[in-house]
């Protein structure tokens, strides 16, 4: 199992056994937890409850199934290439509308989180483009050949949590 962090750092927690643990820190290595437990006390505990509860008699219920859901997935590209050519023309305005709309499409794309980024990193605003970056790197987005030729991520370059998180997914 893998927590992840914003700014490319993550814990990994990996399990030996039943009762054994370690997490991996970046930078720490590992650290080792076992869980010990007094086993007297608690099948004590188990056998007071046992005799303490009555059987109950539940009524199952039946819950329709929901209609599986249809991507639409002519309508994701129109609104991801009419949000692109807007944000060649310079509208942010429309270009973030027609994102948002995009981004109600599942599953989540990375594209989506990239051009974020590319507007974020365009209006100045070096924490959110990273933060959207971030985004785009945990949904899948690998086109480093586009991230190292756009020149919108030029001011980022030399941000020590953009060289990180970008080191991290490479």
């Amino acid at each position: 199992m893998v927590l992840d962090f914003p700014y490319g750092l993550g814990l990994s927690f990996y399990f030996d056994g039943p009762d054994r643990m370690y997490v991996k820190v970046p930078f720490g290595g590992r650290v080792y937890y076992r869980r010990v437990a007094d086993a007297a006390p608690a099948q004590r505990q188990a056998a007071a409850a046992s005799e303490a509860v009555a059987p109950v008699r539940v009524a199952q219920t039946v819950v329709p199934a929901a209609a599986p859901t249809v991507i639409q997935s002519a309508d994701y590209r129109t609104l991801m290439q009419q949000a692109q050519a807007a944000m060649r023309d310079g509208a942010a305005d429309q270009a973030e509308t027609l994102l948002a709309q995009a981004e109600q499409y599942p599953p989540a794309h990375p594209e989506v989180d990239y051009d974020y980024a590319v507007l974020a990193a365009r209006s100045a605003q070096p924490e959110l483009a990273i933060e959207h970056l971030n985004d785009a790197f945990k949904r899948g987005f690998r086109q480093f050949d586009l991230l190292d030729s756009t020149r919108d991520f030029d001011v980022l370059k030399s941000d020590v949590r953009y060289q990180a998180l970008v080191a991290r997914y490479r």
